[in-house]
């Protein structure tokens, strides 16, 4: 019987010690599966909000709405990063097409900061790194350029 705990009691320190190890050294915690579906899961992140320059989008921007400090995608478009500007892409039957206007992110100010495009869920916002005065989310249309969101 003594031997029977002794063993009972290993065991489960063993497969504590695996657990703990997994959780901690396995897999990051945005990364981890979702325990019904086995799907990776985003990690929890709050999603920058803009502060709006504009009441409604320039002449000639298609495929976006402004709400609530972010740039929203409409059904059928979506956001394809090139470089340091965004497109808005249109699905089409035989692939997909530019719709009117291209955003950027720039930062104002002096230094060194940086402001650069996340795209999230078919939202555009700005990532501010260490921008000294603001990082400006604008929209370019043929040689128009108009800022729409300050973060």
């Amino acid at each position: 019987m003594k031997r029977y705990s002794t063993v009972l009691i290993g065991l489960i320190a063993l497969s504590a010690l695996a657990y703990d190890y997994r959780t901690i050294h396995g897999q990051q915690p945005g990364t981890r599966r979702d325990v019904t579906s086995g799907a990776a899961t985003p990690a929890i992140t709050e999603e920058p909000k803009g502060k709006a320059l504009v009441e409604k989008l320039p002449q000639g921007v298609e495929g976006v709405v402004l709400e609530k400090g972010v740039v929203n995608a409409k059904a059928g478009y979506k956001f394809v990063r090139k470089g340091d500007k965004v497109m808005v892409m249109k699905a089409a039957a035989g692939g997909s097409h530019e719709a009117g206007g291209s955003w950027q992110c720039i930062c104002k100010g002096a230094g060194t900061g940086a402001c650069e495009p996340l795209i999230s869920d078919n939202h555009l916002s700005c990532l501010r790194k260490d921008c000294s005065e603001g990082c400006y989310l604008l929209v370019v249309v043929g040689k128009a350029k108009a800022g729409i969101l300050r973060y």
